[in-house]
């Protein structure tokens, strides 16, 4: 069967009985040249890249461009019949066809073939196989991919495959007797492969064959000096002792064997074994393992020629896998496994490639004065090598260009490099590469039990701790191991403080110069420039784990690329790694507490605090500017100066912004700890306050207690008066917003109280507006409403118009608690019309949901869904979840009166989860009231009762006199009696505001530096 696609030449497709190898651009026909070169395998983007632009002319967008062309080629390809072949995954692209009908493969199995038919003895038949197969190379292969990879591929497979098939030719025609076919064939070879040594004694024996001895002598003269000049010592042997031996036999001829004829006098060297001791404890690396063996392992189960690199931390493992991977592959290997320690990363020199070639000759009992020369040496171990399936080990290589001189003449065995360094330099030979990453913790807490033995399971806490301290660090629990072994009579809970001190230097016992886990990572510290040293001291004063490239830049005072490429070093040295994000990176404990211990050195002291207060200047002025765009009516926190160096970021719309807060939660809750820890109590109290109202609206209460309670306390220490006011009117908003109302009224008094003493009106009245609305929320309408009056009187005067639209719709709120629609309805209008002057979503949206709680009141339930449905829209838009949950809640109402229970039932579930969100509690009971009755109504008693016993658990909890209510709610449903209508909850039912804020949003304090 004639193959079906080309890549021997011009990217060819035979349709019917015509080849088209011109159809489409060079770069997509390239793009699918290298897809059937790989057929069945997903290759990545970039390598893809790699094989088919020329070095530097790389497209900008890679992805892009490759989707461009993928989706050409697949056009190309259903144009002639062929669909849905290529597969993506990742960034990453498959083509799933046969590989016999591709020219290629097609070629390799009928050189197979014929190497079966020939050791039978058919040599007629193998001829013609490979002459056929030969055919089918009649051009450059893969001739439309210009990449480096694939030149140095064309290399290689003229070399492995089409010399090797004229040498099987040739072999055959030997052996039939057809000694001028033979010589005619070597005459059409192209002339840089007749010096190939099979082919040189193919012309001597079929030239002696034919009793042309003279010419004979003549060309074996020429071609042996021409070896010895090449200083290829070993091949001019080689040749001798083959021309001897055919001088020997009388001119006859000489057994020719494998098409690669060795026909030498002496034993063939001994394969050698050289891998240090299997790893007898070895644990876990089930993935890493199976990787392994799918990339070394051919379809038919052979070990490929490849190079593949492990890569990874200081100490996380890599020899420790390689070896074992090693051991367990040896029966793969028959040709001998080499092992040798580069010394990469060590006290001493590297071990150079020449001293390399030279300990592995002496593994094959070569005598190396036999070849004086280097080059020589590393020919002769080519040779040594050549037709043998042998496995090389390079561990701890510094870099790609340390291994890079070897490679070209191991290039017939699987070598696997290891290092701490990224290679990927190695990428531009094929390399695949491998991440070995640390132990999980169930992986090394098994490592510890099987070290530690019976004591580690009586006290399996102590070694839960001791594993997570060590961090999945393969070098870390073996020292711990080995130190708690070595104590016997001393109990594990021991070990874990003494670790959290010492463990970076635990081993450096005199044993040996690099035997600690610090040692290990100075090693790899010292190969960085001077600009990622610094870079890498420097990050240990970030408190969280995770590091974006803004805040490095901060802490290093560099431009945005500048430290970029220095996080790139880092990353490559495996000093940091790097998730989903390229501007996110992250630090391992173990590498931080070593980053950490470089700059706690008197010299480096002025360094971390300078580096400290950028990071916290950073931070605060990029959580300011997401605040303001979020809450841009509000008025602003005075800031500290910005840092020389800082380049806070600035964000476009409020989805940017509520996302960054989102991102960065674990380390502004790091920092705010940090800030306070460290005496910056002036970045505590600014940071509570930046924070605080997107906090509220994202629902995250735990962190503003925990935050305004810092604040407070730094206020208080610092001797803050401003500060501590605002401080404390947040923390009575933050209660207000769970109903808690004692606690509001004491925290928003005191601040009252503390804005006057340093005449702050614009904070006295917000302290006042926000006391009204404890007022309204214990139902004591009257005087929440003179307190709401009082604070709108005094913003007007201070013409803060962010603060009146907030006050306008809270007196809407408060009148239609206490049923006065009309007066409600007014304030509102008044409230909305302000709020789309100035353009604030939010208020708009509380406006809205107000007025469709009022219309629906008064029964115009048309016009209360068109409120509450624009109020849950832009709610929706801006994120606010308390907002989105009244808005919920009031479509619920309508959709229970209107009798649209399955669509109550929704709203109403939905209003559920938001106010669970956000902690508000009566929100939460009257959502599950109107759940209920929706349900009842739908005769689904038994969940309805469900409901109404969650309704009621709440109202209880919060001793909420509508609790009686829902009690008699539920024996009625429990008695099958009809049930009374749902509540109509007020504002302060469904959906509650911000910490900084009552309004998760709304500027009803004052802002300063410290709230």
């Amino acid at each position: 069967m004639e193959p079906r696609f080309m890549i021997l030449g011009n990217t060819g497709i035979r349709v019917g009985g015509e080849i088209r190898n011109q159809w489409g651009h060079t770069k997509l026909r390239g793009i699918l040249a290298v897809l059937l070169l790989k057929a069945g395998e997903f290759v990545p983007m970039d390598e893809l890249v790699e094989w088919v632009w020329p070095d530097g002319r790389a497209p900008r967008d890679r992805a892009g461009t490759c989707y461009t062309y993928i989706k050409r080629v697949r056009e190309m390809l259903r144009g002639v019949g062929i669909v849905d072949v290529i597969d993506t995954n990742g960034g990453a692209y498959r083509i799933r066809i046969d590989r016999q009908e591709i020219d290629f493969f097609a070629f390799r199995g009928a050189i197979d073939r014929a190497r079966v038919v020939g050791r039978r003895g058919d040599h007629a038949q193998g001829c013609r196989e490979i002459e056929s197969a030969l055919e089918l190379w009649t051009e450059r292969p893969l001739a439309d991919a210009r990449g480096d990879r694939a030149a140095q591929w064309r290399m290689w497979s003229r070399q492995q495959h089409w010399i090797d098939a004229h040498g099987a030719l040739t072999h055959g025609l030997l052996a039939l007797g057809e000694y001028q076919a033979v010589l005619q064939r070597l005459d059409d070879l192209p002339v840089e492969y007749q010096s190939n040594l099979t082919l040189v004694k193919r012309r001597i024996q079929a030239l002696r064959e034919l009793g042309r001895h003279r010419d004979a002598t003549a060309y074996y003269l020429r071609m042996r000096k021409f070896y010895r000049s090449e200083l290829d010592q070993d091949e001019a042997d080689d040749l001798t002792r083959f021309h001897d031996a055919l001088l020997k036999r009388g001119q006859g001829r000489v057994s020719t064997g494998e098409p690669e004829t060795k026909a030498r006098t002496e034993v063939a060297p001994r394969a050698p074994h050289l891998l240090p001791h299997d790893i007898a404890d070895f644990t876990g690396r089930v993935e890493v393992l199976g990787e392994l063996d799918r990339l070394t392992t051919s379809s038919a189960g052979e070990a490929l020629a490849r190079v593949v690199v492990l890569e990874g931390a200081p100490g996380v493992g890599k020899t420790a896998v390689a070896t074992h991977w090693a051991h367990r592959a040896t029966e793969r290997f028959p040709g001998g496994q080499l092992y040798v320690d580069l010394q990469g990363f060590s006290e001493g020199p590297r071990l150079e490639p020449a001293d390399v070639v030279d300990r592995f000759l002496a593994a094959f009992d070569f005598p190396l004065e036999r070849v004086p020369t280097a080059i020589g040496r590393f020919s002769k171990l080519a040779n040594l090598l050549s037709g043998r399936r042998a496995l090389i080990v390079l561990d701890n290589a510094e870099n790609s260009r340390h291994v890079q001189p070897l490679l070209d003449y191991l290039s017939t065995c699987l070598v696997l490099v290891t290092s701490r360094q990224r290679l990927s330099g190695l990428a531009r030979r094929g390399a695949s590469h491998i991440s070995v990453a640390p132990l999980d913790q169930g992986e090394s807490v098994e490592w510890l039990e099987k070290r530690i033995g019976p004591r580690a399971e009586a006290d399996r806490d102590s070694v839960c701790e001791v594993a997570a301290l060590c961090g999945g660090n393969s070098l870390s629990l073996r020292l711990v191991g080995e130190h708690i072994v070595a104590h016997p009579g001393v109990p594990l809970a021991e070990f874990v403080e003494e670790l959290r001190a010492e463990l970076l230097d635990l081993g450096d016992d005199g044993d040996g110069p690099d035997a600690s886990i610090r040692a290990s990572f100075s090693y790899s510290l010292q190969k960085l420039s001077e600009s990622e040293r610094r870079l890498f001291r420097l990050l240990s004063v970030h408190p969280g784990a995770d590091i974006g490239l803004g805040v490095a830049g901060a802490v290093a005072a560099c431009e945005p690329m500048s430290v970029r490429r220095s996080l790139d070093g880092l990353l490559h040295a495996h000093l940091l790694s790097q998730g989903a994000s390229r501007d996110r990176y992250h630090v391992h404990d173990l590498l931080r507490q070593f980053a950490a211990s470089l700059t706690s050195t008197p010299e480096h002291e002025a360094e971390r605090l300078s580096a400290e207060e950028r990071m916290l200047s950073y931070y605060l002025h990029t959580a300011n500017n997401a605040d303001l765009t979020i809450f841009p009516h509000r008025t602003p926190v005075p800031m500290e100066p910005l840092m020389d160096g800082v380049k806070p970021e600035s964000f476009a719309d409020d989805d940017r912004a509520i996302n960054w807060f989102v991102r960065e939660r674990p380390s502004l809750s790091s920092l705010v700890h940090f800030a306070a820890e460290c005496g910056y109590d002036e970045y505590v109290t600014k940071l509570s306050s930046c924070i605080g109202e997107a906090y509220q609206r994202l629902g995250y209460y735990g962190d503003i207690f925990d935050f305004l309670g810092l604040a407070i306390r730094a206020a208080r220490m610092s001797k803050d008066s401003l500060g501590e006011a605002y401080s404390l009117h947040n923390l009575g908003f933050a209660y207000l917003n769970l109903r808690r109302f004692d606690l509001a009224e004491a925290n928003l008094l005191e601040a009252r109280r503390k804005f006057g003493e340093v005449d702050m009106p614009e904070g006295v009245a917000g302290a006042v507006h926000n006391l009204g609305r404890v007022m309204i929320g214990r139902g004591e309408y009257r005087q929440g409403i003179e307190y709401h009056l009082t604070a709108l009187e005094a913003f007007r005067a201070l013409g803060a118009k962010g603060h009146e639209v907030i006050v306008l719709y809270r007196l809407g709120e408060a009148h239609r608690a206490a049923h006065n629609l009309d007066a409600s309805i007014s304030f509102l209008r008044d409230a909305l019309w302000l709020a789309e002057r100035l353009a604030d979503r939010r208020s708009q949206a509380f406006s809205l949901a107000e007025l469709g709680a009022a219309y629906a009141e008064r029964g115009d339930f048309v016009a209360a869904e068109g409120y509450h449905k624009r109020a849950l829209e832009i709610s929706e838009a801006i994120h606010d979840m308390a907002l989105a949950a009244k808005a919920c809640a009031g479509l619920a109402l309508i959709a229970q009166d209107e009798e649209s229970f399955e669509e109550a039932v929704r709203f109403a579930q939905r209003a559920v989860e938001l106010c669970a969100q956000v902690r508000d509690a009566k929100g939460e009971a009257t959502a599950y009231d109107v759940v209920a009755h929706a349900q009842y109504s739908l005769g689904e008693r038994e969940q309805a009762t469900r409901s109404w016993r969650r309704a009621l658990a709440v109202l209880e909890d919060l001793g909420d006199p509508l609790a009686d209510v829902v009690r008699r709610r539920l024996a009625e449903a429990t008695a099958f009696l009809p049930v009374g209508p749902p509540t109509q909850g007020t504002g302060e039912d469904v959906g509650l505001p911000s910490p900084r804020t009552a309004d998760g949003g709304s500027p009803e304090e004052p802002r300063s530096s410290s709230a």
